[in-house]
């Protein structure tokens, strides 16, 4: 092989290396996932990555919303409010691949703050949770 061929196949597989991150699959940003809870009641945006241009469903419960992905690679699709569930739905994110989220709560979300062993006595009580009248309550 000669040192041409050598530098040309060094350029080429830099020139994939470095275009890869240009053409992704979708994906969800960093806070959906699975096991997740969705706040009730409210507009519900869902957003993520993929490639500029490429049309994006975002499906929970029965509605589907659509966008396209802007040039700088994101993409946000604004859901309709959804009503407390009982059981957990999935949501389901496409584009050229699909992203199915299982086990998804919606219900009221609160974020508690004060000292560290805060979470301890609800844990640890031998009320409602033991009992199982709050069998989806979820402690993150």
């Amino acid at each position: 092989m000669t040192c041409k061929s050598v530098s040309a196949l060094f350029c080429m597989a830099n020139l994939g290396l470095s275009s890869g991150g240009l053409y992704a699959d979708v994906s969800p940003s960093g806070i959906f996932g699975d096991h997740m809870i969705l706040q009730q009641d409210i507009k519900l945006p869902v957003s993520g990555n993929g490639t500029p241009g490429e049309t994006v469903t975002a499906s929970a419960g029965s509605e589907t919303g659509r966008t396209t992905v802007s040039p700088d690679g994101s993409w946000i699709v604004h859901r309709p409010s959804l009503a407390p569930q009982k059981d957990a739905i999935t949501v389901t994110i496409g584009g050229k691949n699909t992203i199915v989220l299982k086990d998804v709560l919606v219900g009221r979300v609160y974020f508690e703050s004060g000292q560290p062993i805060m979470h301890f006595a609800i844990r640890n009580d031998d009320g409602p949770t033991e009992h199982g009248i709050f069998p989806n309550r979820r402690y993150e």
